[in-house]
């Protein structure tokens, strides 16, 4: 949600992919922001589906900020295991979630469980038989005319060194920016 705004219906297409090492890249532009922010999400997936991150990227004028939640199972816990890092636990099994931020800078992590505040404001439910409270991880930017950053997920620490190798490299950078 970039600047508080609520998506609107509206399209997205595939215009990029890039084949890496041991990963691939896919950039899809999207217009439901509005028509005054240009939107790329791209997924960088590693080829044996350790790993995965979703990267946003808005460029517009002036400041630019967006938050971004995801959603865990119902059975699942998150954790803060240190300020940029969030583990999420279920039935024995982990996930490592790490905010990365490429252009501008970190703006908050934030763990949420079931909060229903104000109309308009709630959050980490689910829906399926009635709401049931989950955890929910929201992680935000902020930027000068583009921002771009997004959340690191892997099954394992081998798999998320293979992630940040690969965003820090500059083939996938130009890629991001060109995008």
């Amino acid at each position: 949600m970039p600047d508080g705004r609520e998506p609107a219906a509206g399209r997205g297409r595939l215009i990029d992919a890039l084949a890496l090492d041991g990963a691939g890249a896919h950039a899809l532009l999207t217009n439901v922001h509005g028509t005054d922010l240009r939107h790329v999400r791209t997924f960088l997936i590693l080829d044996d589906l350790a790993g995965i991150a979703v990267i946003d990227r808005f460029a517009g004028r002036g400041p630019i900020g967006f938050a971004a939640r995801v959603h865990v199972a119902p059975d699942a816990v998150l954790a803060l295991s240190d300020p940029r890092r969030v583990l999420a636990q279920a039935e024995g099994r982990r996930l490592g979630l790490v905010p990365w931020t490429l252009a501008g800078r970190a703006a908050g992590v934030e763990i949420l469980c079931g909060r229903d505040g104000r109309p308009g404001t709630m959050q980490g439910f689910l829906a399926g038989g009635g709401l049931r409270p989950v955890s929910a991880l929201r992680y935000a930017f902020r930027g000068q005319d583009a921002v771009c950053g997004g959340l690191l997920i892997a099954t394992d620490s081998g798999a998320e060194e293979r992630l940040a190798r690969l965003l820090e490299g500059a083939a996938l950078g130009r890629f991001l920016s060109e995008a």
